[in-house]
């Protein structure tokens, strides 16, 4: 069974995560922060979530994920990345569609 997570952009893929990698302390706090974070709610689309599922909590940072790949911020997507790697161990691959142009 593999412990790698892979995100897929558009049949490419972008990034991967090993979860055979542990995560520093530091690391680990930023994710719990950001779960404290979404605790006050989160905007998915266009609507307000006060209470987010896991499932959407896991929504709203695969769209933080893609928007940081899109615009090559390498500790965003780190940081997404290990979010999803560590709060899903289950998922295996992430898939992702992008039609238009990154707006400068």
């Amino acid at each position: 069974m593999s412990d790698i997570l892979t995100i897929v952009m558009n049949g490419e893929s972008q990034v991967e995560y090993d979860r055979n990698k542990p995560l520093a302390g530091p690391q680990r706090d930023f994710l719990d922060k950001m779960d404290a974070g979404m605790d006050a709610g989160i905007v998915l689309g266009e609507v307000e979530i006060k209470s987010p599922s896991a499932l959407q909590r896991a929504q709203f940072v695969a769209l933080q994920l893609v928007s940081a790949i899109r615009t090559s911020d390498e500790q965003r997507t780190a940081a997404m990345l290990a979010y999803l790697a560590n709060r899903i161990p289950e998922l295996k691959q992430a898939l992702a569609q992008h039609r238009g142009q990154v707006k400068a």
